[in-house]
């Protein structure tokens, strides 16, 4: 929709004033400095500021448009959705005495890693004479993807326990869910998805509703037959469902968060298997030709940052298609338009198999 501007609003009104009073002449309506143009530029002025709060109010009346506290407002409104902030991720560690011991880690001891990334215990655990590795659910003490760790990084007390110094931290897996807060653009996403599922139950509302769960970015629910030696019993089907975070992870933790949350979305005597899936850790090689004023240093690292955005927006089963990455590679400034920038390794789009994602990683990317 078209607002009209301030000047437009003049010109309105000068054609206005002149229709209905031929005693003001056109040149002196129009003439900067006089009273009866003082007037009219004021009327325009104010009549601009009106529009404008009107535009304001139509575009943050509808979901394409509106935009900050009114888009939150408007979800809230329409669909009860709340805006998903920045989650910290979660991990389960194991813990084990030195010896047989007696004591306890109180919820909200501080773990860490050797570079001090902390994480909070989320509940406590207690030993009575025992030498019995347990396991603890811990959190990121800091919201976001820094917290998704690779195993083994969680791996000491910030302060150990007095009763058991040398009480063993291990990580067996990786620390997953960690995300940043959600973009006005994925709150629309969501909320326009919502009218689609609404009804519940079915393959769309489980997906929709696994990402609904706070570090879940993707989720792929799956129908299969239910087969009692080579019979398949009819109308009756499994459903797997696959979610990970940014990272194409998922631990324990995550997924329990998840299978809780189903049963807002599932049908009933319908239990889906959750699952992480299969994450495959891409390594991809790029020649980039930079253009002769280009800094080089600067355009590999858009490279690279490029490169992590789409893989990481790869979703289950879709494939690494390798033009669409040397194409947005071919966008960057300084990249040369006319040697354009070829993936070396792989050679061929990699097709994912079932349950799978693909992802990368800054250290497994080469530009060259």
């Amino acid at each position: 929709m078209d607002f009209p501007t301030s000047a437009e609003l003049f010109e309105i009104a000068v054609r206005k004033v002149i229709a209905t009073n031929p005693k003001i002449a056109e040149d002196l309506a129009r003439q900067s400095g006089t009273t009866v143009n003082s007037l009219l530029q004021a009327g325009g002025l104010m009549g601009s500021t009106l529009v404008g709060k009107i535009a304001e109010v139509a575009a943050n009346s509808k979901l394409s448009t509106a935009s900050g506290a009114a888009l939150r407002e408007l979800v809230w409104d329409w669909f009860s959705i709340v805006p998903i902030g920045a989650n910290p991720a979660v991990v389960p560690i194991k813990l084990k005495p030195s010896g047989a011991k007696t004591g306890q880690v109180a919820a909200g001891t501080i773990l860490t890693t050797a570079k001090g990334v902390q994480f909070t215990t989320i509940d406590g655990i207690t030993w009575s004479n025992e030498a019995t590795e347990k396991t603890v659910d811990c959190q990121a003490v800091l919201a976001g993807p820094s917290g998704n760790l690779i195993t083994g990084s969680i791996n000491a007390f910030k302060t150990a326990p007095t009763w058991d110094t040398a009480m063993t931290v291990t990580q067996p897996v990786w620390a997953t869910g960690g995300s940043v807060a959600e973009t006005d653009d994925e709150l629309k996403k969501r909320a326009s998805g919502f009218w689609a599922v609404a009804r519940c139950g079915t393959i769309g509302a489980i997906e929709y509703g696994a990402k609904s769960v706070p570090g879940i970015k993707n989720a792929l629910a799956i129908e299969s037959p239910v087969m009692v030696g080579s019979y398949i019993i009819p109308s009756v089907k499994w459903v797997t469902l696959y979610v990970s975070d940014i990272n194409g992870q998922a631990n324990t933790v995550l997924l329990a968060a998840v299978t809780a949350e189903l049963l807002n979305w599932r049908p009933c005597g319908v239990i889906p298997t959750v699952s992480a899936g299969t994450v495959v850790f891409q390594p991809i090689n790029m020649t980039v030709s930079c253009e002769s004023n280009a800094d080089t240093i600067a355009v590999k690292a858009k490279a690279i940052s490029v490169i992590l955005a789409y893989m990481d927006n790869l979703i289950y089963e879709q494939k690494m298609d390798l033009g669409a990455i040397e194409a947005a590679v071919m966008k960057i400034s300084g990249v040369s338009k006319t040697v354009p920038p070829v993936i070396t390794i792989p050679t061929l789009d990699q097709i994912a198999g079932s349950g799978e994602i693909f992802r990368t990683s800054e250290d497994l990317i080469m530009i060259s």
